[in-house]
């Protein structure tokens, strides 16, 4: 499930989650943004934050030998879950994050494995199948800078609009046509746990408190929402 949708729903965030908040201190932060265009099929542009999501539905949806290319980013070492899972990959390590590149084809229902395995990395992979299609760029924006609103396009046949509706644009009619969504990370709170004086492990380990405002715009109706959060 996506984080926003946890958070939206006050569910325990999945802990894994908690590195995707390590960028940001106290203070007000753009966060997700995605766009949805419904016609003869579902068409979403969004940010990185969207990205492994997207993925996921897709390859979800899809059947047979996949072909595809690009990395895998996450801060944790990738080696043990690309061998479990049977999946060709060459590694390598820099800035504090391990990168997996994939340029193969390779089972749809393996790479499916892959997304439920890391929903909190970054699976930056694109490819088409009989399912639809996803283009993302490979490299992760640098903290601090403008939101990428179009870092990953994907393009849904409708039997995939209802799962994205859900995951994504929750809240939006079923015959939408136009939708947007847009949040805001407010933080307002550091706990920092016993013991950790270091600068460096106070930023990485710190719990972050405060909460998400959350725009959704359907078909010319705005609605607005904030959810409290802790990750």
């Amino acid at each position: 499930m996506n984080y926003i949708k946890q958070i939206a729903l006050g569910q325990k965030i999945d802990p894994r989650f908690h590195s995707r908040f390590t960028r940001f201190s106290r203070g007000t932060f753009d966060g997700p943004i995605a766009t949805l265009t419904v016609g003869k099929t579902a068409k979403v542009v969004a940010s990185y934050d969207y990205v492994t999501m997207l993925g996921g539905i897709l390859m979800g949806a899809s059947k047979g030998p996949t072909s595809v290319t690009g990395v895998v980013t996450a801060k944790e070492e990738l080696k043990p879950i690309f061998k479990e899972l049977g999946i060709p990959a060459t590694h390598k390590k820099s800035g504090g994050l391990f990168t997996a590149e994939i340029k193969d084809a390779l089972e749809a229902e393996h790479l499916s494995s892959l997304y439920r395995e890391v929903p909190h990395a970054f699976v930056m992979l694109s490819f088409s199948s009989g399912a639809g299609k996803i283009a993302t760029k490979k490299k992760l924006p640098k903290p601090g800078g403008k939101v990428e609103a179009d870092f990953v396009k994907a393009d849904f046949n409708l039997n995939e609009l209802p799962i994205v509706l859900d995951e994504i644009f929750f809240g939006a009619e079923k015959g939408v046509k136009k939708a947007t969504v847009s949040n805001a990370y407010v933080i307002t709170e550091f706990v920092v746990p016993d013991g950790v004086t270091d600068p460096a492990k106070i930023r990485i380990d710190a719990l972050r408190k405060g909460v998400v405002k959350r725009t959704l715009e359907a078909d010319g109706k705005t609605k607005t929402a904030e959810f409290p959060f802790a990750v």
